[in-house]
């Protein structure tokens, strides 16, 4: 008899929910803010502390000037995580019959 390997594949997903707050000096566009979210997401310093130093990632919009650009400080704050309650569980594959 032939060994014979069996393959499940198995999804698992909620409803998480991670919060920050972002704190600049001057009025920004959502593009703005999406670009240091996600830099400060990508930095990995997201535990309860203020990450800064952001604006260099930042796509500034095309009406700031090259003067107030270099004047415009950033930080963001990772506020946590909350936890989905409702996790869904998908599975597929060649199951006994049990």
């Amino acid at each position: 008899m032939a060994n014979k390997e069996y393959t499940y594949y198995v999804e698992e997903y909620s409803q998480d929910t991670r919060n920050w707050h972002v704190v600049s000096n001057v009025k920004l566009s959502e593009d703005e803010v999406r670009s240091i979210y996600a830099e400060a997401y990508a930095s990995k310093e997201t535990h309860s502390k203020y990450t800064t130093g952001l604006e260099k990632y930042v796509d500034w919009e095309k009406d700031r000037t090259m003067a107030e650009i270099p004047k415009i400080k950033v930080k963001s704050l990772f506020i946590g995580t909350d936890y989905g309650d409702d996790c869904q569980l998908e599975m597929s594959g060649e199951f006994t019959d049990e």
